[in-house]
């Protein structure tokens, strides 16, 4: 199971990656710039996250021995 921290409405949310159908950048009528995370389900949440910065916490991910995100090669 690969797990990353996302920040859905000023929220740090714990997202099961292998529910996730796909991503997608979007914004709002206000110029509000965001990506919308769509499960198997059908469910989506907004994130403030970047698809840049999700791509780099999928690829530099790696699990603690108590299930806690690590990012690798930050200080």
């Amino acid at each position: 199971m690969k797990t990353i921290t996302l920040t859905h409405n000023k929220k740090k949310v714990l997202v099961n990656w292998a529910n996730v159908q796909f991503a997608k950048e979007t914004g709002d009528h206000f110029g509000n710039d965001y990506v919308e995370v769509y499960f198997s389900n059908s469910d989506y949440i907004s994130v403030e996250e970047g698809l840049a910065d999700i791509e780099l916490l999928l690829l530099n991910k790696t699990t603690n021995h108590f299930g806690q995100s690590v990012i690798t090669g930050q200080d």
